[in-house]
């Protein structure tokens, strides 16, 4: 009969350091509790990050409704118009109309491109030009368009006000920037 040689698998490192964690529960509790430790603290961390973005959010504002205008600062030709916004929200997308008053001029103009994203607002109205003029020595009279341009708002809302800054796109390029507040009627 012959005798099987029988290899003994060396011990590791690690197997000792199971054997003594086995052997010694207060080692192998602490051991636990502070991979607990670590594990709730890592979570932990994280979700206040995470509700910290959430918490940063600033609060949406209903803007629909009407709001007027005080004094236009910026432009001084804008300084004696007074507008009067008339909006309704669907969904992220802004509508409605933004009349202008000027000294013997009075003009409704449809909101195009409006967004309404948390607390911000942006749109802009286009505006025709028109050409008037005679012919046959003053028998009739004809009215040409003879281009457009865009007036762009930007707002950020509050309960109760909007923030606005306007500039005008047309055929001078843009003009300098004019601030204004509206305020809920």
């Amino acid at each position: 009969m012959k005798r099987q040689k029988v290899y003994k698998q060396q011990e590791t490192k690690f197997d000792r350091f199971l054997s003594q964690i086995k052997n010694n529960p207060i080692m192998a509790l602490l051991l636990l509790l502070g991979t607990t430790v670590i594990v709730l603290a890592t979570f932990t961390d994280a979700s206040m990050k995470l509700l910290s973005l959430i918490g940063k959010r600033p609060a949406i504002v209903d803007v629909s409704g009407r709001w007027t205008t005080g004094k236009i600062t910026g432009i001084e030709k804008y300084e004696s118009v007074k507008l009067l916004f008339d909006f309704w929200v669907q969904g992220d997308m802004l509508r409605g109309f933004v009349q202008e008053t000027w000294v013997g001029y009075q003009g409704t103009y449809r909101i195009l491109d409006g967004v309404i994203k948390n607390n911000s607002i942006s749109f802009r109205t286009e505006h025709d030009l028109f050409r008037t003029g005679s012919r046959n020595g003053g028998l009739g009279t004809y009215t040409i368009k003879i281009g457009s341009y865009h007036k762009l708002y930007r707002g950020t809302t509050s309960r109760d006000e909007i923030n606005f800054t306007i500039q005008v796109a047309g055929l001078r390029g843009v003009s300098p920037t004019a601030e204004f507040v509206a305020k809920r009627e």
